[in-house]
């Protein structure tokens, strides 16, 4: 099957530069604190290792502080104030010992430009072999409304026997810098139109 080139009215071009340069425009974690419940920003020492974070994240804190695993991979998404988490989990295991729970974070965001910034760092680090299973983004169901929901999970449709620990390990590595790579590919996308 041959796949077709799309009408150029089927896109709009200046929504897709306009949401990159937004993307771009939005202030680090050092000018302005991404954790919702943060009582005392410190521009030298914010960061995902923050001893708050897991509190300052969350909606919940005392019921549902984001897990430890997680935190890295949370921060960085709300640090790009466009892509708002809204569910995660770093992964358990049964009484069985094997894996119950997917390790996941589940998000919104106002353009579809940047779950592409999420999709081409995900396949960038899956293409540089840097992860240990494969990761992928999906639409997810974890949405209060009708308001579309995407989650960055493993692909685990190919492994026979996942390792939760190398799972969690994933989890640090594709938080690694996220938000300084989401906007170095935002400014090549931008130098290719």
């Amino acid at each position: 099957m041959k796949i077709p080139i799309p009408e150029e009215s089927f896109f709009t071009d200046s929504s897709f530069e306009e949401d990159l340069r937004v993307f771009l425009k939005q202030p680090s974690p050092q000018e302005l604190a991404p954790c919702p419940g943060c009582q005392q920003h410190s521009p030298n020492k914010c960061s995902s290792n923050c001893a708050d974070a897991a509190e300052a994240l969350s909606i919940d804190p005392v019921l549902y502080p984001i897990e430890d695993n997680v935190i890295p991979l949370v921060y960085e998404l709300m640090s790009t104030r466009l892509i708002q988490t809204c569910w995660s989990c770093e992964g358990h295991m049964n009484e069985n010992d094997a894996l119950w729970k997917l390790p996941q974070v589940c998000f919104y965001t106002s353009s579809p430009v940047y779950v592409k910034l999420l999709c081409k760092h995900i396949s960038t680090l899956n293409q540089q072999k840097r992860l240990k299973h494969p990761w992928h983004i999906v639409l997810s169901e974890f949405s209060i409304n009708s308001r579309l929901a995407y989650s960055i999970q493993p692909n685990l449709n190919d492994v026979n026997e996942p390792h939760l620990g190398l799972l969690q390990q994933d989890l640090n590595i594709i938080a690694d810098n996220l938000n300084d790579k989401l906007k170095a590919y935002a400014k090549e996308f931008l130098e290719q139109m």
